[in-house]
């Protein structure tokens, strides 16, 4: 069941993609509807989901006792930053498009499709640990991967450090603002949080519908196999689960948490690297390329984690 479980989940998305696709292709969404619901999930829907979502999995003791946790994931999504430069490098991959080609490497899709496997898998016993690395890749991804993104040192922008936008970051904000809620244990009032989770619910598909627009404007001979398309694939599925493994493997930290830490680091690629390519002005188009060959590649990669972990 858990096999089937994961590769369903990883079907949805194509189907989505699939909408969006054709809805493009019938002139009903087009290219300005894209960009609109790019600016929406970073601004909008997905802060929502952090606000609505973490302090319904978080009690204040649970996230003081998973701090460690974090700081692992932490260490560990920080540490994939170099390897990806030097895979970049070693490859030659082009300037305008290397920060991209690295945030594919370092972020993976930990909620859509990690939550799901990692619940199949191992159980409800994995929600906690899944939230933690995901608390770990969403802050590194809004400040690391949003510095570097915004760069592009091709056209002669190179990154810098703006506290301020930093501190106005939306999904940024939106998760110290979740933290504080939970460490207060303030219940927020149903007539507040339920329109967060509506608007929340919205991220997964807009951000998926968005890549079937993006798809609709790419030449189906771009989706060709590339020694960057392998590379990601190779860093996305092995070299990033086994970086994760090698970090913790003699620590002492439970073997359910080493274990879901190496399947959320096994995932496809996060669909937020496109959104905010396209958002920055980032090579989004690249992104979604190698993206979605990183969604059809997890259908024969995931069914063997499943497999070594079950």
């Amino acid at each position: 069941m858990t096999l089937f479980h994961s590769i369903e989940s990883i079907f949805s998305v194509y189907i989505i993609i699939a909408v969006g696709y054709f809805l493009t292709k019938k002139g009903i969404f087009d290219t300005g509807t894209g960009g609109q619901f790019a600016w929406l999930v970073v601004n909008v829907t997905f802060p929502a989901y952090i606000i609505a979502a973490l302090p319904d999995q978080f009690t204040s003791a649970k996230i003081a006792g998973a701090f460690w946790g974090i700081v692992a994931a932490f260490a560990a999504t920080v540490a994939l930053y170099p390897i990806g430069y030097l895979i970049a490098r070693l490859l030659k991959v082009e300037e305008s498009k290397r920060n991209v080609f690295v945030a594919m490497i370092v972020f993976s899709n930990v909620v859509f499709i990690g939550l799901p496997v990692n619940s199949a898998l191992f159980g409800d016993s994995s929600v906690e640990f899944v939230l933690q690395y995901y608390v770990a890749n969403t802050v590194i991804f809004w400040t690391i991967g949003i510095y570097f993104l915004q760069s592009n040192p091709s056209m002669g922008i190179k990154p810098k450090i703006n506290l301020k936008q930093l501190a106005l970051n939306p999904p940024l904000l939106a998760t110290v603002i979740a933290i504080v809620l939970v460490l207060l244990d303030v219940k927020v009032p149903f007539v507040i949080k339920n329109p967060f989770l509506i608007l929340g619910n919205m991220t997964t598909p807009l951000a998926t519908l968005f890549m079937g627009i993006v798809f609709s404007e790419i030449n189906l001979k771009d989706f060709k196999a590339s020694k960057d398309m392998i590379a990601v694939m190779a860093g996305r599925f092995a070299v990033a689960p086994a970086v994760i493994w090698a970090l913790m493997a003699f620590t002492s930290f439970p073997l359910l948490m080493k274990e879901v830490f190496v399947i959320q680091a096994a995932m496809p690629v996060m669909n937020q690297v496109t959104i905010s390519s396209r958002y920055y002005g980032a090579d989004y188009k690249y992104s979604t390329v190698i993206t979605v060959w990183s969604f059809i590649i997890s259908m024969f990669v995931i069914p063997i984690y499943v497999m070594v972990f079950g």
